[in-house]
């Protein structure tokens, strides 16, 4: 995963599958887990253009730098410290949490 300052590229299991897209893309994100027998995982979903979605895990290489990069890119993003408890309790559950939406220009009065 790369995360330079317009762009997020984060590459899948297989070395030559790659996903980019631009950060101003983003309308909302999403952070969940996925039981996974035994453990945990850890996902953000993205939704793009607000229609496409892309989930990435914490199981991908560049997990750590993307978690630090979302407040930095997204603005009004929560950052881990906000989010992860959350997330990561109760085991096994869920716990579909938003973390960023995009703000909305309000025409009313217009």
């Amino acid at each position: 995963m790369s995360f330079p300052e317009s762009r997020g590229s984060f590459g899948g299991n297989c070395q030559t599958t790659r996903w980019t897209f631009n950060w101003r893309e983003v309308t909302r994100l999403f952070a969940f887990k996925r039981d996974i027998f035994a453990v945990d995982l850890i996902c953000f979903a993205f939704e793009l253009h607000g229609f496409e979605t892309l989930e990435v895990n914490e199981h991908m290489q560049g997990w750590n730098t993307l978690v630090a990069a979302v407040p930095i890119r997204l603005p009004g993003a929560l950052a881990q410290e906000e989010w992860f408890q959350k997330v990561a309790f109760p085991a096994f559950a869920l716990c579909w949490t938003q973390i960023y939406p995009r703000p909305t220009i309000s025409c009313a009065g217009f």
